[in-house]
């Protein structure tokens, strides 16, 4: 869902979703965990996009 309102230009709706799987994410697997910094990895790049 977020990559999809990231890919409509709809940024300020995508970026809570973002962080909310990340804080999921962290939560259940750990902040190392593959998945973990893969997540943090794309929203840093959207991040990074916008600038």
């Amino acid at each position: 869902m977020n990559w999809k309102l990231y890919s409509q230009g709809r940024y300020l709706e995508a970026e809570p979703l973002y962080l909310e799987a990340l804080d999921i994410l962290e939560r259940k697997l750990g902040a190392n965990h593959l998945h973990t910094v893969l997540c943090r990895g794309n929203l840093q790049g959207r991040r990074d996009e916008l600038r």
